[in-house]
C-alpha cells in the first residue's frame, strides 16, 4: 500500500494526453493505458491547455487515410508539447512502420501493439530515471529485460472506469488468421487469439458492477473467438447468465463466422439489436479478388436470418469502392445488395493499396476520380438509409443510455439511434450512463429528436 501510495504522491503532478485513432479496439486499449496511470497517480489532460508532461498517440493504419491520421497526431503533439515532455508513438502504425516513426523529430519511443499494453510501466521506470537518462535509453533496457511473456499478452489492460464514457468497451479477442487481399491488420496485429472465457466474464461482471448498464465486446475479428472449443456463441451464453438490467453490444462480426447457433444467440434480449456485419462488394467477382471466403447470395442469407430474430435490427456495414479492376457492373451489383438489405448504416472506404498485402500486386487500378464519384454515391444512400431507419421508430418509445455530446442530452437507443432529448446540465449528470426509456418525437434528415418518458 506505501509503494502505491509513493507512486502516486511521486506522479500526482504529472499529466497524459492520449489521442486514441482508429476502431473500438484501440479505444479500449488506450482507455485502460490512461486508466492504469490514474491509479498511478498521474492525471488526464483532455485539452492540451494545461502543458501535458507526457502524450501517446495511438495510431491506426487499416487505410492510407488512417496513416496520415496518425502522422498529423503525432506531429500535432510534438508541436504542441513543451520541450520536457515526451511522445509516444504505439498502435498499429507503430508495429508496421517503427523505422519510419523512430526517425520522426520528437518522437521519444515507438512502441509496438506486442508491448502496448505495459505502457503505463514503461512511463513509470522513465520518470523514476528521467533526470538520469533519456527515455529512448530506458526503453531500449526495458524492451531488452521484459519477460517474453509479457510481450505477447494482449489483454494485459487496465478496465476502463472513467466518468466520461456511457459504455464500456472488453476486448475479448485480438489478432486475425483471414487474409483479406486488402487488409494490413494481420501485420499490425498478429494471429487470433483469444481471451479465456472466465477472465471475459469475470471483466465483464466487474464493468457492470462499477455502474456501466452497457458493454461493448470487442476485438480485431470477434467472430473468430474460441478458447478452449468455446466459440464467440459459447462465451455471450456465458456472458448473458449474469443478472441484472443492462445489455451487451458487439462490434463488427465477420460474415463467415456467423452461423445458426450465433444467430439464435443474438436473438437474446440483452443482446443489442445492433450489428456491424463487413460485406465490402456486393459482386461476386471482387468478392473472390479479396478472398472474402463467400458470395453474395451467402451474405444476404445471413442478414434474413438475423432480421427474423430482431426484426428492429440496425445493420451497419463497411464497403470498400474502387478495389482493382472494379467496374461499373460490380459496383452496381455493391449498391443492389445495399438496396436489398436497407442497411441502416454505411462505413465507405476508398481502396488504397498496403504495402505487405496480395492486393498490392494487383493491376487494372481504379481512377480517383471514379473512386470518389463511388464513394459520395453510397455515402448519400446511407444518410438516405437512414433516414428511412429511424422514421420507423417516429412517435415510438425505445430504450436507450443516456450521454453527453457537448451542449446537447443524447440519448443511444438499443438499436443505435441517436435521440437529442430535452433536459437541462443537472438532468444529464444524474441521469448519465443509465439506461432510460426513450419517445422519438421528431426525424429531420440530420438528426432524431425525442423526449425521457422513463427510467
Amino acid at each position: 500500500m506505501n509503494e502505491i501510495a509513493n507512486d502516486k504522491e511521486r506522479n500526482m503532478a504529472r499529466k497524459v494526453k492520449i489521442i486514441n485513432l482508429g476502431c473500438k479496439l484501440n479505444q479500449f486499449e488506450g482507455l485502460g493505458i490512461l486508466q492504469k496511470l490514474i491509479t498511478s497517480g498521474y492525471t488526464e489532460s483532455k485539452n492540451g491547455k494545461d502543458e501535458p508532461d507526457i502524450f501517446i498517440v495511438n495510431t491506426c493504419t487499416v487505410t492510407r487515410k488512417s496513416d496520415r491520421k496518425s502522422r498529423h497526431a503525432i506531429y500535432s503533439s510534438i508541436k504542441e508539447k513543451k520541450p520536457e515532455a515526451i511522445v509516444i508513438v504505439t498502435g498499429c502504425m507503430a508495429q508496421t512502420n517503427r523505422e519510419e516513426l523512430e526517425k520522426i523529430k520528437g518522437v521519444d519511443l515507438v512502441v509496438e501493439n506486442d508491448l502496448k499494453a505495459v505502457i503505463p510501466d514503461i512511463i513509470k521506470v522513465i520518470d523514476e530515471h528521467r533526470r538520469e537518462r533519456y527515455p529512448g535509453e530506458i526503453f531500449s533496457d526495458y524492451r531488452s529485460s521484459i519477460d517474453s511473456g509479457n510481450r505477447t499478452n494482449p489483454f494485459d489492460f487496465a478496465l476502463p472506469f472513467t466518468s466520461s464514457r456511457s459504455r464500456a468497451f472488453l476486448k475479448v479477442q485480438d489478432g486475425c488468421d483471414l487474409r483479406c487481399a486488402y487488409c494490413k491488420v494481420p501485420l499490425a496485429r498478429g494471429r487470433s487469439i483469444s481471451r479465456p472465457v472466465d477472465d471475459v466474464v469475470e471483466a465483464l461482471r466487474k464493468l457492470l458492477e462499477g455502474g456501466y448498464s452497457e458493454v461493448v465486446l470487442t476485438g480485431v475479428n470477434l467472430g473468430a473467438y474460441n478458447f478452449e472449443d468455446v466459440n464467440l456463441a459459447g462465451l455471450l451464453e456465458r456472458c448473458l447468465r449474469i443478472p441484472g438490467k443492462w445489455r451487451l453490444r458487439l462490434s463488427s462480426i465477420e460474415p463467415l463466422f456467423i452461423d445458426d447457433f450465433l444467430i439464435d444467440v443474438l436473438g437474446e434480449d440483452k443482446i443489442v439489436p445492433h450489428f456491424h456485419i463487413p460485406l465490402q462488394s456486393g459482386s461476386d467477382s471482387i468478392l473472390k479478388k479479396m478472398n472474402r471466403g463467400y458470395n453474395s447470395e451467402q451474405f444476404i442469407k445471413i442478414i434474413d436470418k438475423i432480421k427474423k430474430i430482431k426484426s428492429d435490427v440496425h445493420l451497419a456495414t463497411d464497403i470498400i469502392v474502387g478495389f482493382p479492376s472494379e467496374n461499373e457492373s460490380d459496383f452496381i451489383e455493391t449498391v443492389n445488395v445495399v438496396e436489398n438489405v436497407g442497411f441502416a448504416s454505411l462505413h465507405v472506404f476508398k481502396y488504397s493499396p498496403r504495402e505487405g498485402t496480395a492486393a498490392e500486386r494487383l493491376k487494372d487500378t481504379v481512377p480517383e476520380i471514379e473512386k470518389k464519384r463511388r464513394s459520395e454515391y453510397l455515402i448519400k444512400k446511407s444518410k438516405e438509409q437512414n433516414y428511412i431507419f429511424r422514421r420507423r421508430y417516429l412517435d415510438k418509445i425505445r430504450e436507450g443510455i443516456i450521454e453527453r455530446h457537448r451542449s446537447d442530452i443524447i440519448a443511444l437507443t438499443d438499436n443505435y439511434i441517436k435521440v437529442i432529448v430535452n433536459g437541462n446540465q443537472s438532468t444529464a449528470e444524474s441521469l448519465f450512463g443509465k439506461p432510460a426509456s426513450i419517445r422519438i418525437k421528431r426525424v429531420d434528415y440530420s438528426a432524431t429528436y425525442g423526449a425521457i418518458v422513463g427510467v
